[in-house]
C-alpha cells in the first residue's frame, strides 16, 4: 500500500477514503495545544468541526490524540452551526451527559466563514465554543496575510472571548483566563465562546509555566464548572471579569442601574395589588409565556393561573411542545412563525403580560407594530435592560414564578367580569379561522400535486407511529432557517414529545444541516428529521457529503422543492403572477437525485401525497439508523411564503394571507428535477 493511504481503509473500489480513529500521532503530553483540549473535554467536549488549516493543524493533532470525534468540513458557516444543535441537544436533557461540539477554523475568509454561526449562537443565547487560529506578524503587530482584525469584529457578536499567544502563557494565569472565559459565555445571557489562538502557542510546554502544580487540578475545576453532570446550568451566576471582552461583560450590572434610574417610572414595586387591579379593569387580557417560565414551570404555574383566571394565553415557538394544543385559553403563539389565532390575539387584546419573554423585534413580522394597538404591556423579567422595548408601560423586575405566586390565591370570581367569555370565545373563532384557512395548503387528492401541508400530515403521523414503538428514543426536528420554519412551527404538533431546533430568532439561511450535524454526531440513539428548504440546501450542500463520511445513520432529511428562494416568488407574486411564471418557466432546475448520487447519499423524489406517503413510510420502517435518506418533496408552487401571516402587512391589515389559484405548477420544474 503507498505511503499516502498508510492510514486509511479502502472499503472497497470507488469507495470514500476514511480515516482511521485509532491513529497514534507524536503525542505531546505536555504542550498547551494538548491541555487545552483536555480543559475543554473536562467540560463535556465530545466532538469538532471544521478545516484544520495552516497551523491549526496542530490542535487538530491534539483533538485526534484525546479521541475528539473530529469532522471535516467543507465550509466554516455549515460547521459553525453545529456547536448550536449539540448544545441544544444536552440542554434539558438528565438522561445524557454534556457532549459539547466546538467549530474551528483558520483567520481570515474561514473566521469570516465562521462569524454566521457565532452571531446566531449569541443572539439565540446558545454558549457554543468557537476555536480561530491567528497569525501575527510580532515585528508590526499585523496579520501575516489579511489586514482584517477579526478579534475586534467578533466582539460584536460573541458573548466572551479570549486571545491567547505565548506570552499570554508565560505572562499570565492563561487556565484561570480560559475558565473565566467559559464561564462567561456560560453565565446568563448565555452566549457563544470564542478562543482566538496565535500560532506560536500550541508548542508551548504548559509545565514550565506551572511549576511544581498537578495540573489535574485544573481539570477537576473546570468539570465542577456547572451544578451537576447533565445541561449546563453554571454553581453560580458570573457576569464576568474586566479583561474578557465581549457582549454583556461586567458593564452589564451599570446597564441595569441606568435602566432603572431611567424607568422609575415604569417599574412596580407593589405587583400583587397592581397586578390584581389592572386585570380587573382589563376587557381582553393575554399572557405571553417564554423561555424564561422553565419548562417545568410553564405547566405547574403559570397555565395553571390561566385557567383559574380564565385569561388566554400565548407562547413563544420554543414552548410549544409543552402545552395541549385542545386547551380553550391557548390563543397559540404569534409573530413571525405564528398563526392566525396568536398574530389576532395580539392585535386585538388591550392587556398583555410577557413573562421570560423578550417580545421585540423577533417576535412579529413587522417590528412591534401589533403592540401599538395594546392599551397596557407590562413585562415581568429579572434582566429587562436586555430587552428595552419602547411600547413597554411597567416593568415588574423580578423572577415570574415569584410574581405569579403572589395573586395564585386570588378567586376566580374577583377577577371575572362580563367580558372574559366573550374574549375566550373570541380566541376560540380565531382558532376555527386559522384552521380552516390552513386546509389551503393541503391536496384533495393522494395523486394530486404534494402541497406542502401534505408533507407535515405525513411526517406527524409516520412519526407518532414510530414514537408509540419507540418511546425511549428521543425525536428532534431540526428546521432550516426560511419558509420551512413558518410551517413546521404552525403545522407540527409537538404533543410534548419532540423537540424542536431551529433558529427561532435571526437565522442564516442553510443552517439546518450544520445543526444536525453537530446534534446527531454524539447521540446516535436519537432520531432527527431535518426539514430544510431547496435555497438553503443549495446553500451548505457540500456538507451532506460531511454526513456520509461522519457515518451519521440517524437522521432523515426532506428538501422542500418549491422552484428555489419562496421569499423571492412571493414578491414576483405581489407584482404580476405572470411574471412568477414567465420567470419560472426559463429557470434550470437541478437534478436533484444525481446530485445526491454523486454526493454518495441516497435520495429519493416524492411529487404527489401518495409517493409522499409511501417513501417515508419505508424509509421510516426499513432503513432508519442504517444509513441518511434524502427525500426531495416537489411542493405546489402556487403558494405565498408565509403560511400565516404575509411578510410586512402593516397591523391594521394583519389577516389571513390571500392566494393566487391561478398560479400553475410549471411543467418546466417539474419535467427537468431529475
Amino acid at each position: 500500500m503507498s505511503d499516502i493511504c498508510k492510514n486509511k481503509i479502502y472499503l472497497s473500489k470507488n469507495k470514500l477514503c476514511v480515516t482511521k480513529k485509532n491513529i497514534n500521532y507524536q503525542k505531546h503530553e505536555e504542550n498547551f495545544s494538548n491541555f487545552f483540549i483536555k480543559l475543554l473535554m473536562s467540560i463535556g467536549m465530545k466532538s469538532a468541526i471544521g478545516i484544520p488549516g495552516s497551523e491549526l493543524f496542530k490542535l487538530y493533532i491534539s483533538m485526534i490524540n484525546n479521541n475528539i470525534d473530529v469532522i471535516i468540513a467543507r465550509n466554516e458557516m455549515s460547521a459553525s452551526f453545529a456547536p448550536i444543535g449539540a448544545t441544544r441537544v444536552c440542554k434539558n436533557r438528565t438522561d445524557i451527559d454534556r457532549k459539547f461540539c466546538i467549530a474551528f477554523a483558520s483567520d481570515g475568509p474561514g473566521a469570516l466563514n465562521l462569524m454566521t454561526g457565532v452571531s446566531q449562537a449569541t443572539t439565540e443565547q446558545v454558549p457554543g465554543i468557537y476555536i480561530i487560529n491567528r497569525i501575527i506578524n510580532k515585528d508590526n503587530n499585523n496579520r501575516v496575510i489579511q489586514q482584517v482584525d477579526t478579534p475586534l469584529m467578533y466582539k460584536n457578536i460573541a458573548k466572551s472571548i479570549l486571545e491567547i499567544d505565548k506570552d499570554s502563557i508565560e505572562n499570565s494565569d492563561i487556565i484561570q483566563k480560559i475558565y473565566d472565559t467559559l464561564v462567561l459565555g456560560f453565565s446568563y445571557p448565555t452566549g457563544s465562546i470564542v478562543f482566538f489562538m496565535n500560532s506560536d502557542c500550541f508548542d508551548v510546554d504548559i509545565t514550565k509555566h506551572y511549576k511544581n502544580v498537578n495540573l489535574n487540578i485544573y481539570l477537576k475545576k473546570f468539570s465542577k464548572m456547572f451544578k451537576h453532570k447533565y445541561g449546563y446550568e453554571m454553581n453560580k451566576e458570573i457576569i464576568g471579569p474586566n479583561y474578557i471582552t465581549g457582549l454583556y461583560t461586567s458593564e452589564w450590572m451599570n446597564k441595569k442601574t441606568q435602566f432603572i434610574k431611567l424607568n422609575e417610572a415604569k417599574i412596580i414595586s407593589n405587583y400583587k395589588n397592581f397586578l390584581e387591579n389592572t386585570i380587573k379593569k382589563s376587557k381582553k387580557p393575554i399572557f405571553l409565556f417564554g423561555e424564561g417560565c422553565g419548562d417545568i414551570e410553564l405547566n405547574k404555574s403559570y397555565i395553571t393561573l390561566c385557567h383559574k383566571l380564565e385569561i388566554p394565553y400565548l407562547l413563544t415557538t420554543a414552548m410549544k411542545k409543552f402545552v395541549d394544543s385542545s386547551d380553550i385559553f391557548y390563543a397559540e403563539s404569534s409573530g413571525h412563525y405564528g398563526t392566525y389565532c396568536g398574530n389576532m390575539s395580539i392585535y386585538n387584546a388591550d392587556l398583555l403580560i410577557s413573562i421570560g419573554a423578550s417580545f421585540n423585534l423577533y417576535m412579529t413580522i413587522d417590528l412591534l407594530e401589533p403592540f401599538k394597538n395594546i392599551d397596557t404591556i407590562i413585562n415581568i423579567n429579572t434582566h429587562p435592560e436586555l430587552y428595552n422595548t419602547p411600547f413597554v408601560n411597567y416593568y415588574i423586575i423580578e423572577d415570574g414564578k415569584k410574581v405569579i405566586k403572589s395573586i395564585n390565591n386570588i378567586s376566580i370570581s374577583n377577577y371575572k367580569n362580563n367580558y372574559r367569555d366573550i374574549w375566550v370565545n373570541q380566541i376560540q373563532e380565531f382558532k376555527k379561522i386559522g384552521h380552516d384557512k390552513i386546509k389551503y395548503f393541503f391536496s384533495n387528492d393522494i395523486n394530486e400535486n404534494l402541497k406542502q401541508g401534505d408533507i407535515y400530515s405525513v411526517i406527524q403521523e409516520k412519526i407518532d407511529n414510530f414514537h408509540k414503538k419507540h418511546k425511549t428514543k428521543q425525536i428532534y426536528f431540526v428546521v432550516d432557517a426560511g419558509s420551512s420554519q413558518l410551517f413546521s412551527t404552525s403545522l407540527l404538533n409537538f404533543k410534548n414529545k419532540y423537540h424542536l431546533i431551529s433558529s427561532l430568532k435571526w437565522g442564516a439561511i442553510g443552517d439546518g444541516i450544520g445543526l444536525v450535524i453537530g446534534a446527531a454526531i454524539k447521540n446516535p440513539n436519537d432520531l432527527f428529521v431535518l426539514i430544510a428548504g431547496d435555497g438553503g440546501s443549495f446553500l451548505s450542500i457540500s456538507d451532506y457529503i460531511t454526513i456520509k463520511e461522519a457515518n451519521i445513520k440517524n437522521v432523515i432529511v426532506i428538501i422542500i422543492e418549491n422552484g428555489g428562494l419562496s421569499l423571492v416568488s412571493e414578491e414576483l407574486v405581489n407584482f404580476s403572477s405572470k411574471t412568477l411564471e414567465y420567470g419560472n418557466g426559463y429557470k434550470i432546475y437541478p437534478n436533484w437525485i444525481s446530485l445526491f448520487n454523486g454526493l454518495k447519499l441516497s435520495a429519493t423524489m416524492a411529487k404527489t401525497k401518495n409517493e409522499f406517503d409511501c417513501t417515508f413510510e419505508n424509509i421510516i420502517k426499513n432503513k432508519v439508523f442504517k444509513e441518511t435518506i434524502v427525500i426531495i418533496a416537489v411542493v405546489s408552487m402556487d403558494l405565498y411564503y408565509a403560511p400565516m401571516v404575509p411578510i410586512g402587512t402593516p397591523s391594521d391589515n394583519m389577516k389571513y394571507i390571500v392566494y393566487n389559484d391561478n398560479i400553475e405548477i410549471d411543467k418546466c420544474r417539474i419535467s427537468t428535477l431529475q
